[in-house]
């Protein structure tokens, strides 16, 4: 029997919907700029040009967290010292780092077409 005013359980906690996004982002993202990055590489060279994709990412990564994060702790250390309230001067910091992280994103996408050189990735029958 039914209980009308029992709630539905969720079927994917927190964790498994953090799952489910990083495996979409994975997809959605990461793949198809492994498979244009590997697009005009020699078949003997696969593996070193993954690798240095993957370190690539990795590194860019890491240097991405640490100017986000250095941007963040400058400005709401700077509100702090104005007299801001702790939250909001954090809330400020986050916004300011989120806006320089949008900021290079968009200013790397007309770099990335001056980039790609478009006679590597031609098809050639053949190969």
């Amino acid at each position: 029997m039914v209980n009308p005013g029992a709630r539905a359980r969720p079927v994917l906690g927190q964790s498994g919907r953090a799952v489910l996004h990083r495996r979409s982002r994975h997809r959605i993202c990461l793949h198809p700029v492994s498979i244009a990055a590997l697009a005009g590489v020699a078949e003997h060279e696969a593996g070193l040009a993954s690798g240095l994709i993957n370190t690539s990412q990795q590194l860019g990564g890491a240097i991405g967290i640490a100017i986000a994060s250095t941007i963040a702790a400058t400005h709401a250390g700077t509100l702090l010292h104005q007299g801001a309230a702790p939250a909001a001067a954090l809330t400020s910091g986050f916004q300011w780092a989120f806006w320089a992280c949008g900021t290079l994103g968009l200013a790397a996408v007309p770099v990335t077409y001056l980039l790609v050189r478009r006679n590597e990735l031609a098809f050639r029958p053949g190969r």
